[in-house]
């Protein structure tokens, strides 16, 4: 597995007993195994729900591109714990994960070439993601574009698969970045829906940036920065999400 460094969502957890189910859901999707089993021991203590432990592993780890997320089940008795079915064969998640690799770092050394500065290297990614990558209008269902998959490889995405990137590069990249999903208003139609976008910790400040927006919203001459580093009260502006989870953007 592609590992993130920053896992944010496992800070919000409330017990150490979360944390280790948390911790035992990732090791098993890094093994590839099909039954994930929890030890009953850490249920007594055990106070986050399953079902967002495991939206929590699944947001804090965009290199977990090969579970297929719409057939993953809670296992209950006779064990508890969580079934899940993988797109692709072991061996295969190892042949692409060498060309994601690849093709991550080649991006990351394009940057320190550069020799860029943090926030330079923030508006580096954030500028080759929405330059590079197409939205997917039509064919929701392409299960690539909501992983890394479609916009690293295929440059093809979904919102999901924008903002799980952008996780990616900016991990590699030595920045601390989050996956967060909400409502916002489509910047064409106006018309609001679920999306995700991020919030990322430049220089102690925490900001957000919506990637798939201002790739939306690009011409031929013109890449905006309608949507990049804002704060709570700017992005409030046709975005929602819960407050009470995330960081503060001041």
């Amino acid at each position: 597995m592609i590992e993130c460094r920053s896992k944010y969502y496992r800070t919000r957890l409330e017990t150490e007993e979360d944390k280790a189910v948390y911790d035992c859901i990732l090791d098993g999707m890094r093994n590839i195994k099909e039954e994930i089993r929890i030890d009953d021991a850490l249920f007594p203590s055990y106070r986050t729900p399953l079902t967002v432990i495991l939206d929590y592993v699944l947001l804090d780890n965009p290199g977990l591109f090969y579970v297929d997320t719409g057939e993953l089940y809670i296992q209950t008795s006779p064990w508890r714990g969580v079934i899940v079915k993988y797109r692709f064969p072991e061996k295969e998640i190892a042949r692409i994960e060498a060309k994601l690799l690849a093709a991550v770092y080649h991006v990351i050394a394009a940057a320190a070439g550069s020799r860029l500065t943090l926030d330079q290297t923030e508006q580096f990614l954030h500028d080759f993601l929405a330059l590079n990558v197409t939205y997917e209008h039509d064919d929701h269902t392409y299960h690539k574009a909501h992983s890394i998959l479609g916009p690293i490889m295929h440059g093809r995405s979904v919102c999901e698969g924008y903002a799980k990137a952008f996780k990616l590069l900016c991990d590699a990249a030595g920045i601390s970045c989050i996956v967060i999903c909400g409502d916002a208003g489509d910047p064409v139609t106006g018309e609001y829906g679920g999306h995700a976008w991020n919030v990322v910790k430049i220089n102690g400040r925490c900001l957000h940036v919506d990637v798939t927006w201002d790739s939306c919203i690009r011409t031929p001459d013109h890449l905006p920065h309608q949507y990049y580093n804002l704060s709570d009260a700017e992005m409030a502006a046709d975005h929602k999400w819960d407050r009470s989870l995330m960081p503060v953007c001041p």
